[in-house]
């Protein structure tokens, strides 16, 4: 079974305590894929890159498979800028 998680708009250090409780919420036992659609993102700072890793490293964790969908420029210029597209399977 796929879950598909729609990002919000920004991603920041103001909204990182919010976003990892409605994200974990959402997620809740997931066990099937998980594709994260990222298209919506207009900001996303370090502090919301971090939320990010640590959610894929929990899902990873449990064998979930992540997708990335309509990723838009901002969002994965920033991640790429901070040379971790390797981590989020950009690359």
């Amino acid at each position: 079974m796929s879950h598909v998680i729609k990002l919000p708009e920004n991603i920041t250090i103001h909204y990182v305590s919010e976003h990892m409780n409605s994200l974990k919420s959402a997620l809740g036992d997931a066990t099937g894929d998980v594709d994260f659609d990222a298209s919506q993102v207009e900001t996303l700072d370090t502090a919301g890159i971090q939320l990010m890793l640590v959610i894929l490293k929990t899902l990873v964790g449990k064998n979930v498979k992540v997708r990335w969908v309509g990723a838009n420029d901002v969002f994965t210029s920033s991640i790429e800028g901070l040379g971790l597209a390797d981590k989020f399977s950009f690359a």
